[in-house]
């Protein structure tokens, strides 16, 4: 892969914020994508690594307007 890619999720087991990096293998990159994309009590979590995980939204919400205003600065 040509782009870096970062992809926090969320630990169901323990609640911390795990964030995503390196993809050595397109199975790892896959399960992270997977999870990124759960909602909590919308879909089932995802199995990966030892641990369950959804996405990292749950407990950081992203601020798409951030770099808009610093861009606009």
């Amino acid at each position: 892969m040509e782009r870096n890619l970062n992809i926090g999720l969320a630990n169901v087991l323990n609640g911390q914020f795990k964030s995503f990096e390196d993809f050595e293998k397109p199975e790892k990159l896959v399960k992270v994508l997977q999870a990124s994309l759960v909602y909590p009590g919308v879909f089932k979590t995802i199995e990966a690594f030892g641990q369950l995980w959804f996405t990292g939204a749950a407990i950081y919400e992203i601020d798409v307007m951030a770099p808009i205003n610093h861009c606009r600065e």
